[in-house]
């Protein structure tokens, strides 16, 4: 918790240790507590990939060194927001190319990239071709690449597949509902954050521990709010 996955960390860390613990036959805790400065910086990204496999003590964990090490609760909203946002893109995706299957979670890399990957790179070059189009229209320009949104893209570096096969299997856990009902929230809480006091982390906490419990997360019931109906 304290090194991270750096090994020459650990072992300097380690040597700290036992010349502070001398002949002692333990290292306690506590020797750790006093010698050992915590330097892992847990990136964000560990955050998103926690909730993502639904492990809530991981997750809250990393929510709380993320705090201790100065991000922002808003940063730590808007990622969110791109990461449930991208999922929802991938569940529509899915549902609408694939709507009998195949699903990723159920077949090898190999498989995917032969069949959800290549319909995934086809559906992002229209999406690409789309775009352009528009922004050529609208300002009778040709659009530069550094004004392309990345988040455009299902797998904006095909190349590169697995971590997009990964993503397409993590989607999976959650159903195409849940992940609007967690967008929803998220977008209303980063609206509350900016307009009221709030303890936003708090309501990230409970965010955490709801969708990673059984039975899924609900935030509008049909009927019960109109601007949020399901």
């Amino acid at each position: 918790d304290r090194t991270g996955f750096n090994l020459d960390t650990l072992v300097t860390n380690l040597e700290k240790l036992s010349a502070f613990t001398a002949d002692r036959s333990s290292i306690s805790t506590e020797d750790v507590s006093r010698v050992v400065v915590r330097e892992k910086k847990d990136p964000i990204f560990n955050l998103t990939n926690a909730i993502m496999e639904k492990d809530g003590r991981n997750a809250l964990t990393v929510l709380e060194n993320l705090k201790s090490d100065g991000f922002h609760v808003l940063q730590i909203i808007k990622t969110l927001e791109n990461q449930f946002r991208k999922l929802i893109r991938i569940r529509e995706f899915s549902n609408h190319a694939f709507p009998d299957g195949p699903r990723a979670g159920q077949m090898s890399f190999n498989q995917f990239k032969q069949t959800i990957l290549k319909a995934a790179v086809s559906h992002d070059q229209a999406a690409l071709k789309a775009f352009t189009d528009q922004e050529i229209e609208l300002t009778g320009e040709p659009v530069k690449k550094k004004d392309i949104p990345q988040d455009l893209f299902l797998a904006p570096n095909p190349k590169n597949a697995y971590p997009v096969f990964q993503t397409f299997q993590k989607s999976e856990r959650f159903s195409l509902t849940e992940l609007c009902h967690i967008l929803l929230f998220l977008s209303d809480l980063d609206y509350k954050t900016k307009t009221s006091a709030i303890d936003a982390m708090t309501q990230i906490e409970n965010l955490i521990m709801r969708i990673c419990s059984k039975g899924g997360f609900v935030y509008a019931e049909k009927d019960q709010d109109r601007c949020h109906d399901f």
